[in-house]
């Protein structure tokens, strides 16, 4: 549902998307590195970098752009942008079959 006045994606940018103001300096370092505005990037995008800064301040590590970059990649669809998950770095080359200890 989206109030008056508004588009339906506008509302979908901070609803689905969880956008709050005021940005943080990260989310604003994000979208300085690829270089394009806010109403650029789709809502997942958002929830990605969110999630992302969530988890780095709750384990205390520092949030830097090219930490962000090993984890995912920036793609575009229709004209939004957004990221996908990096498959192609695999934290555990081998993993266990089974945890005895």
């Amino acid at each position: 549902m989206h109030h008056r006045g508004t588009s339906p994606f506008l509302s979908d940018f901070f609803g689905e998307g969880n956008f709050r103001l005021p940005a943080t300096h990260f989310f604003g370092s994000i979208l300085t590195y690829y270089g394009f505005h806010i109403s650029q990037l789709g809502p997942m995008g958002m929830v990605q970098i969110q999630q992302f800064e969530f988890v780095c301040r709750s384990l205390g590590e520092e949030l830097t752009v090219d930490k962000f970059r090993a984890f995912y990649q920036l793609q575009s669809n229709l004209g939004f942008f957004s990221f996908v998950v990096c498959f192609a770095k695999k934290i555990l080359i081998k993993p266990p079959k089974s945890y005895h200890d």
